[in-house]
């Protein structure tokens, strides 16, 4: 899902840039009941340290190791 202008959903007034507290290259790992599982402030530096992040907020989030 994409937030923001010409996006599939708009914000005409910001609040959802407000209420995200991350930059525009930032990431959340969001539950499916909505719940924000994991996030990461700033775009990640490479793509393994996107690939690292993304294993360790899952082990956490699933409470156990990833293999």
């Amino acid at each position: 899902m994409s937030i923001g202008p010409g996006r599939e959903f708009e914000d005409p007034y910001g609040t959802w840039a407000e209420l995200r507290e991350i930059e525009d290259g930032g990431v959340l790992l969001v539950r499916p009941d909505m719940y924000v599982a994991a996030r990461h402030l700033s775009s990640p530096s490479s793509p393994s340290n996107a690939f690292d992040w993304l294993r360790d907020a899952l082990t956490a989030v699933l409470h156990r190791a990833a293999g």
